[in-house]
């Protein structure tokens, strides 16, 4: 089977040293439409000042498909990376909504309010798929469930060994975690050091 490349846009221009342009926008089929093909690098679906609706979610995804795109292009990449910016702060240790907007489609993941090594943990945890202790990038160890519903990836096989939340992976990982620190107690104590 052939390699599929680099799927998501930001990740691809991050490798590449240049800036990524993501802006944020709401979850609806008009903005999605007209975003989809912007020059943006990715857009992030904000949902964490807006009503967290994964049929909004998962209709906005799919109004950013664009088939001329894909024909043309001969690629599953989209133009424009779908991202989401979920409600829940780090603080929360939520890792239910991570599942289910990836499971949904989206490529990459904002989670408000980080303030801990702790937190980061788990942001980085719920967006991955348990590995082996001794695999490569097995740290922070990956817990979330495995029912991808709308993958980029061909199969699910080959989605499970896609995604790991790092742009330093040789693999063509599809999605990305972001994490937003906006207090003093974030900036405190021991870096994490994750893939992603």
């Amino acid at each position: 089977m052939p390699a599929i490349p680099r799927l998501n846009g930001v990740i691809r221009a991050l490798e590449e040293g240049k800036t990524a342009f993501v802006g944020f926008a709401p979850v609806d089929i008009e903005t999605a439409s007209t975003l989809a093909s912007s020059s943006y690098d990715g857009i992030a679906f904000e949902m964490e000042h807006a009503p967290m609706s994964a049929p909004a979610l998962r209709d906005a995804l799919q109004f950013m498909l664009d088939r001329r795109q894909i024909l043309e292009g001969g690629t599953l990449a989209p133009k424009v990376t779908p991202m989401v910016r979920i409600p829940p702060n780090g603080g929360e240790m939520n890792q239910w909504i991570a599942k289910q907007v990836l499971d949904i489609g989206v490529f990459g993941i904002i989670f408000p309010h980080v303030s801990t090594v702790e937190e980061a943990r788990n942001a980085i945890g719920a967006c991955r798929y348990p590995r082996l202790p001794k695999s490569p990038l097995y740290d922070p160890p990956g817990i979330r469930g495995d029912a991808p519903v709308r993958s980029p990836a061909a199969t699910v096989s080959s989605c499970r060994a896609r995604r790991a939340p790092s742009p330093c992976s040789s693999k063509g990982v599809s999605w990305r975690v972001g994490l937003e620190a906006f207090n003093k107690q974030a900036t405190k104590g021991d870096p994490i050091d994750a893939p992603g």
